[in-house]
Order: C-alpha cells, then sequence, then structure tokens
C-alpha cells in the first residue's frame, strides 16, 4: 500500500518569507500551470483560488486522489519517465511548477528541458 505524501501542507499567503508564498506570488493570477510534484494538492488549491487552470503531474496515487480535487486535470506517473507531449498533446503552458521536487529526480536537468517544450513562449 502506497504512504500518502509526507507533504501535507497549507500556503498561508501572509507569511511573505516563506517559500511557498513567494512560488504562489511568482506564478500570479489567471495562469495556465504544469504542477509536477503537487503532492496532496496544496500549491494547486491556492494556483485555482487565483484564477488559474492546473494540470498537475504525481506519482504517489493516493496523494494524487487527494489533490484531484484542487486540478483540471490530473496525471499519475514519474515524471521522468511520462512521455508528456504526447499526454498533453499540443497543450501549452504559461508556468511550470517543481516546488520541493527537483532534489528526488534521478536527472533534474533533462525533465526541466522536456517541460520547458510544453510552456508558452514567454513561460517560464
Amino acid at each position: 500500500m502506497e504512504k500518502v505524501s509526507k507533504y501535507r501542507f497549507s500556503v498561508d499567503l501572509k507569511a511573505k518569507e516563506t517559500s511557498l508564498t513567494k512560488i504562489v506570488e511568482l506564478v500570479g493570477f489567471n495562469k495556465n500551470v504544469l504542477e509536477v510534484g503537487c503532492a496532496t494538492g496544496y500549491m494547486s488549491k491556492v494556483f485555482k483560488e487565483r484564477g488559474c487552470r492546473v494540470v498537475a503531474v504525481e506519482i504517489n496515487r493516493q496523494a494524487a486522489a487527494e489533490a484531484e480535487k484542487y486540478c483540471d486535470r490530473m496525471i499519475v506517473g514519474d515524471v521522468e519517465f511520462l512521455d508528456l507531449k504526447k499526454e498533453l498533446e499540443d497543450e501549452k503552458f504559461d508556468v511550470g511548477v517543481f516546488s520541493d521536487i527537483l532534489e528526488h529526480l534521478r536527472d533534474p536537468r533533462a525533465t526541466l528541458l522536456k517541460v520547458k517544450d510544453l510552456l508558452q513562449e514567454n513561460g517560464y
């Protein structure tokens, strides 16, 4: 049985110096967001409250099931092995978010380059 993610937080936007608040502020409002490693959806929830459309990727099925209620679409799997171009067809994103995940990847550079191809021309 898979363990539900230990990454179970809430985002307090009043706490201006936290990494989570800084990420939310960088994303902004009304963006098309690809959130990689969304855990239980604590960031996805805030993005949705700020008018964003959220497509998330999560490896843990139980965490993904919790996060799904905050996402427009959930993709369950290992981002390093998923064919995201095929999975997402021609969809493009304004923002790719990797919060607390890069340090867990075998090849973060390759994953970032793969996601870079899914960004709009001015995406970040």
